[in-house]
């Protein structure tokens, strides 16, 4: 529905869904036994909470942040906030990324003003979908109406020819009584003359 894809499109503007998929399947640089759960920004290194709490306990001027903000920080300038939406590469970016970056001159939007812009998107083309489903449907329902007027004239016809083909047949018996009295009248005929002509033969002889 609208809903569902406007809210799935809305975690995936968030990141939410990125930052899932990778605390799921990233395991800790150090350990390699469980889930990284945060990443050192100075070490580039994604760790555990076991080894993040062993190894960056005393910091050592080391930043660490949390796995499922990455997808909301800007890993090109310093980890800024991804605060601007750029309508043309469809990318989120920091304030940097659209002044010096590789955002520079694209048209940025606020995550607010991106929600919005992808809400009022998504309800566009769900209108548009409707209306289409609707054209569909009432060309399927013509073409329905137009099958069973075609299974009715073809009923009608097959019925047509059942009675032509009984009437043929009726024609044909009768046509063929009508040639049969005709030969045994002709026959009868004709053996009368012969008889009568034999006769006259054996009296002149």
């Amino acid at each position: 529905t609208g809903c569902n894809a406007i809210k799935f499109r809305t975690n995936i503007l968030f990141g939410e869904m990125q930052s899932s998929e990778n605390s799921s399947a990233q395991l800790c640089a150090y350990c390699a036994k469980f889930s990284a759960v945060c990443k050192c920004r100075e070490c580039d290194k994604e760790l555990c909470k076991y080894c993040c709490s062993a190894i960056h306990s005393t910091g050592a001027g080391h930043v660490v942040v949390d796995i499922s903000s990455l997808a909301r920080l800007c890993q090109l300038h310093d980890w800024e906030k991804l605060t601007v939406y750029s309508l043309k590469s469809k990318s989120f970016g920091c304030i940097r990324c659209f002044h010096e970056g590789p955002l520079k001159g694209h048209q940025g939007l606020s995550l607010q003003r991106a929600v919005v812009e992808v809400r009022e998107q998504l309800q566009r083309h769900q209108a548009s979908m409707q209306k289409d489903n609707v054209v569909l449907k009432n060309s399927l329902r013509h073409n329905a109406q137009s099958m069973i007027l075609v299974e009715e004239e073809c009923q009608a016809l097959r019925t047509s020819i059942k009675h032509a083909m009984i009437s043929v047949h009726s024609a044909i018996k009768e046509r063929e009584s009508q040639l049969e009295s005709s030969m045994d009248a002709w026959q009868s005929s004709h053996r009368a003359e012969a008889d009568q002509a034999k006769r006259d033969l054996e009296t002149e002889a």
